[in-house]
């Protein structure tokens, strides 16, 4: 490289103002341009890596033709429903901390296009009327949303379109170079795995208190938009004739006796209306269901596979009649 040096008056040197920009120019190329490619190189390593967002487009891309039963929600189904018991073709939706805002999405992009979908289940937890979770602990979730599943809710924005800016991603570059890294937790048709029971804690039962907690955080004033987006999947699935099932799931008393009483009234009016406002529409409260018991929970609030067996097969003989 050479820079161009001009002899000015009084025999001083000096880089003329066109010369210096193109200098600049050329070394921040120099730069910048490895350190982009070492950014793309990771973004894209961390890309391949297989996980339930980018495993369930794929899936219902296949199989859009042959479902008759779809779950959506976060993970009280995510955990809690198994598809692979129900007597016709199904697939589960849902993930962690999946809001209702969410749950449309998944609608309009995947359910849509099932010409055969005969019904949907719609959890609705204590939590989720309240819920939003771009305002959340978990926001980070929303990338698997934009990245594998072409959501354009926050299009153009790198805090929810690129791996590499999670923390927590900086620790799996190594596996994800050396094409290890699985980030896969689902079975093939969505439940995710890993609320076994035996993995339980022994103190599972006093999770209840700080999910209660923590579950009561959500703002009242997000309601209205959470219905709204009720309304919408259940006005288009009245259209096509599909029964949609409001659901919610078991949990331990432990959890449930400690609810704030106003959230869960509101739950179950606003459940309630809808089901008699839509004749496609009904109210599943399974909350206290007396047929759960204790070898049924992971925790306090979440079912384990042998829970999730029971509660599938409930929800199946319910659609068969």
């Amino acid at each position: 490289m050479r820079l161009l040096l001009i002899l000015g008056r009084n025999n001083h040197l000096f880089i003329s103002n066109f010369d210096m920009k193109r200098f600049l120019i050329q070394v921040i190329l120099i730069v910048a341009l490895p350190v982009i490619c070492i950014l793309g190189a990771c973004e894209y390593a961390l890309r391949m890596a297989p996980n339930d967002h980018s495993y369930k487009h794929q899936w219902m891309t296949s199989h859009q033709n042959d479902i008759k039963i779809l779950a959506f929600g976060s993970s009280h189904s995510y955990y809690g429903i198994r598809p692979e018991f129900f007597s016709k073709t199904a697939f589960n939706l849902a993930f962690v901390s999946q809001s209702i805002k969410y749950d449309k999405f998944l609608y309009e992009k995947y359910a849509t296009r099932c010409d055969s979908l005969e019904s949907i289940i719609l959890p609705i937890s204590y939590f989720s009327l309240r819920s939003n979770l771009e305002e959340s602990q978990e926001w980070w979730r929303i990338k698997g949303y934009c990245i594998y599943m072409d959501c354009d809710y926050h299009e153009g924005n790198p805090t929810y379109n690129l791996e590499i800016t999670s923390k927590n991603k900086i620790y799996q570059l190594k596996e994800a170079f050396l094409q290890t890294l699985n980030l896969r937790t689902c079975d093939s048709l969505g439940f995710c795995t890993n609320y076994k029971k035996e993995y339980r804690a022994q103190d599972w039962k006093s999770t209840g208190e700080t999910a209660c907690v923590r579950h009561s955080k959500g703002k009242k004033e997000r309601v209205k938009t959470n219905v709204e987006y009720l309304e919408s999947i259940i006005q288009d699935c009245e259209k096509r004739n599909i029964r949609v099932i409001l659901l919610t799931t078991p949990t331990y008393c432990t959890y449930y006796t400690k609810l704030n009483q106003e959230q869960v009234l509101e739950r179950e009016d606003i459940c309630k209306s809808l089901a008699i406002q839509y004749s496609n529409v009904v109210f599943l409260d399974w909350l206290k269901h007396e047929d759960f018991t204790e070898d049924d929970f992971f925790d306090a609030d979440h079912l384990n596979e042998y829970g999730a067996e029971k509660l599938t097969i409930l929800l199946d003989q319910y659609i068969k009649h």
